[in-house]
């Protein structure tokens, strides 16, 4: 689906069902002008919100997610945020790896891995926000 469609209609296809399954509202916003990135990042950004969904359906309580897709010229930047329970955020990330869990590092580690910024805010009853922002080659190409 992610290949044939773009990203942006993928992610509000997994908001849908994501929402139809959970009973969480998902809101997506998309800002800056369409185009298509490499398959890759497309694949890391939807894999990004589909953990990070998936973490707020188990661990937030929460009602509501809104996910943001930004496109700038030279990067693609992805914002999930919810207003759930909250959690030390400060205490995961510096956690050994064995006591963290797998998802917020293959989080992580998907971002650095093409030289992006990860992170991940939260406190206790103040919600959690991920944002992730990934460089993109000069090749990314503008749709009609």
């Amino acid at each position: 689906m992610l290949d044939e469609l773009g990203l942006e209609p993928t992610l509000r296809w997994l908001a849908r069902t994501f929402q139809k399954r959970t009973g969480i509202d998902v809101e997506v916003v998309l800002e800056g002008r369409e185009r298509r990135a490499d398959a890759d990042l497309e694949t890391l950004v939807y894999r990004i919100v589909q953990e990070a969904l998936t973490n707020a359906a188990r661990h937030s309580g929460a009602r509501a997610v809104t996910v943001t897709l930004c496109r700038e010229r030279r990067k693609l930047s992805v914002r999930i945020a919810d207003r759930g329970t909250g959690f030390d955020a400060d205490a995961l990330l510096s956690a050994s790896d064995e006591d963290r869990g797998f998802g917020v590092r293959a989080m992580r580690d998907r971002v650095e891995f093409v030289d992006g910024r990860f992170s991940l805010r939260s406190a206790p009853g103040e919600g959690t926000v991920v944002e992730a922002e990934i460089p993109l080659p000069d090749a990314a190409k503008e749709t009609e």
